[in-house]
């Protein structure tokens, strides 16, 4: 199409102007990919034509579904190889845990029979001495609770004892301040 502008007029507000709309010219010299000819629809084919244009299309069909499989299969192998993994290092961190709690239970027996040992052989004395003589008697309770009231029996003289110092000595002071202030 072509556009033309004729006629500029000036006007009080605007400018006027005239447009020509051509209609477009017919091209002389057709491009070369226009000029290429048309495929014959499939009905018009002949029976062999049709025959290996569908033979051919079926090869591609059932290559592309090969290909799928395949990626199909490749992806599977994977997955199943990493399950495997997995499953192999759960086994080796659950082998892991059982030694080591067998160890540490092992472990913690072996100590509490050296402190059990330990324990007997600091309970039975070697020699019979006087202190163990000593221990003997303060752990029958009718020994402990003598033993507890002869002391507080020796505390009680000596509380009483202390009283009567102290009264004599009051004693001795009222007596002296008796005699200061007379």
């Amino acid at each position: 199409m072509n556009v033309s502008y004729e006629n500029i007029v000036e006007n009080e507000n605007c400018y006027l102007v005239d447009i020509n709309l051509e209609p477009s010219k017919n091209l002389k010299n057709v491009p070369e990919k226009f000029n290429s000819k048309k495929r014959s629809p499939l009905k018009e084919c002949s029976g062999n034509d049709l025959k290996i244009r569908l033979e051919n299309a079926e090869k591609r069909k059932s290559q592309h579904l090969n290909e799928i499989k395949q990626k199909s299969v490749l992806k599977t192998e994977k997955i199943s190889t990493i399950q495997a993994q997995q499953q192999e290092k759960i086994q080796q961190v659950a082998q892991k845990t059982t030694e080591r709690i067998k160890s540490a239970n092992s472990k913690r027996d072996s100590l509490l029979k050296e402190k059990i040992e330990k324990c007997q052989k600091s309970a039975m004395p070697k020699e019979v001495t006087e202190d163990h003589v000593n221990y003997k008697r303060f752990c029958d309770p009718l020994k402990i609770k003598e033993s507890i009231d002869t002391k507080l029996a020796e505390a009680e003289k000596r509380r009483q004892e202390i009283i009567k110092a102290s009264k004599s000595e009051l004693t001795k002071k009222v007596s002296v301040t008796n005699v200061t202030k007379e």
